[in-house]
């Protein structure tokens, strides 16, 4: 099974070729995200939008289909706690050619925490390799 990584948390992903849909659970631990704990016992928004959008990301990338975030709507339901599992699902719409739009929901015990919705656009490849050329010395 490959693994995200986003900082220091690893979320592995699996995608299921039958229902094309990307699937993983995990466990964000107090240790894992340092001192921001706010509310106490629950994932600072800003961590559950990074897991979100990293997570949509490689759900992308997983489905043979590589770009950046173009935009990013996060909905957050209620507080996700710490320290527990937490599931995270991710369906797929191709939109063009370079874009793809991805949905995402995060849940503990069947109840969404966060839902996320993203169009991830496709770059050039000009856009990777413009100014990537060292100097000679």
């Amino acid at each position: 099974m490959k693994c995200c990584v986003l900082g220091v948390l690893v979320i592995p992903c699996h995608r299921d070729c039958a229902t094309g849909l990307t699937e993983t659970k995990f466990t964000v631990q107090s240790r894992s995200i340092g001192p921001t704990r706010d509310p106490p016992n629950h994932v600072h928004g800003g961590w559950v939008a990074a897991i979100l959008d990293h997570f949509m990301g490689m759900a992308q990338v997983r489905a043979g289909n590589a770009g950046m975030t173009g935009g990013l709507d996060i909905r957050y339901r209620r507080p996700t706690p710490l320290n527990c599992e937490l599931k995270l699902v991710a369906s797929l719409t191709p939109l063009t050619e370079r874009k793809m739009q991805v949905d995402a929901e995060l849940s503990h015990e069947g109840e969404v925490t966060a839902s996320a919705s993203a169009v991830f656009v496709k770059p050039r490849n000009a856009i990777f390799t413009e100014g990537t050329t060292l100097p000679a010395l």
